[in-house]
């Protein structure tokens, strides 16, 4: 629901741009992005309550994930750019280099 509303707000222009330089975010949204498009391949149960497959479908989140959505924030503003480098670049040295295992 989050990345929804963070999406939604990345369509207007305003909002998201604090949170795309959180590295752990990205991370968890790339692999609910994965996990949403193996699913939608086929055999989904209609879930309980007021959502319905169609409506969960329909979601920008369903399209996009945060990572995707860094474009509309940095064109033509070169100072966010190099914020969102730096922040990620910070949070990278942080966590270190992948190793095999974890590919």
């Amino acid at each position: 629901m989050a990345v929804d509303l963070l999406i939604s707000l990345a369509k207007i222009g305003k909002g998201s741009h604090p949170f795309l330089g959180l590295q752990k975010l990205l991370s968890i949204d790339r692999s609910r992005f994965a996990y949403e498009g193996l699913s939608s391949i086929g055999g989904e149960k209609e879930p309980n309550g007021l959502a319905t497959l169609q409506s969960l479908r329909e979601r920008a989140s369903r399209r996009v994930s945060l990572d995707g959505i860094i474009g509309n924030y940095t064109q033509g503003s070169p100072e966010l750019l190099a914020t969102l480098q730096r922040e990620l670049s910070t949070a990278a040295a942080r966590v270190g280099p992948v190793d095999n295992e974890a590919i």
